[in-house]
């Protein structure tokens, strides 16, 4: 996260961001009057003290082979982190998180299979969704970035072919029955 990275290095971008000439691009000229707002080191050390986690919670996320139990619980507690901060100028990422959740349907059934793959007691499967599949979801990439590197790697092989439902069945059955080697 580049905040992040600023709030560390702040002093050190300002001297370089000085020497260049304002004139001699509009860029520079913002970034050096960026640099010189009042309100930046407050907003990085804002960032750095109460949502700098998500960095390193997104990087996680985009590990290969997490378990979906586990991927789940770093949702939500990033969710429980972000509620737990106070003030304006958290509101923005508190929305925007939770725009993001409400707008992942997927998300909510996962929620749901993880349930069932946990033994909770008032859990159930979707009438659509067999026991097999079901189970062969407990390694289900949450995230955008382990799914286009399974779909690269087993789907779409080095031919650049939409993925259907038919194909995306074909995955689930055949990682299925490779996990159960």
């Amino acid at each position: 996260m580049a905040a992040l990275f600023y709030a560390d290095n702040l002093d050190e971008v300002r001297l370089v961001i000085d020497e260049f000439d304002p004139d001699s691009h509009k860029a520079i000229k913002e970034a050096q009057q960026l640099m010189k707002k009042a309100s930046l080191k407050a907003d990085l050390a804002f960032i750095k003290a109460n949502i700098g986690f998500l960095a390193g919670a997104i990087l996680h996320l985009e590990e290969a082979g997490l378990r979906l139990s586990h991927s789940l619980e770093m949702v939500a507690n990033a969710q429980r982190q972000l509620s737990n901060v106070s003030g304006s100028k958290i509101l923005v990422f508190k929305e925007k998180l939770n725009q993001v959740v409400k707008k992942n349907e997927v998300l909510e059934v996962l929620n749901k299979i993880n349930q069932v793959l946990q033994g909770e007691e008032e859990a159930t499967l979707y009438l659509e969704i067999n026991p097999d599949a079901a189970a062969s979801l407990k390694l289900c990439p949450i995230v955008s970035m382990d799914i286009e590197r399974s779909f690269s790697q087993y789907i779409l092989m080095d031919r650049s072919h939409s993925i259907t439902q038919q194909n995306l069945a074909k995955y689930v059955v055949c990682n299925y029955f490779c996990t159960r080697g």
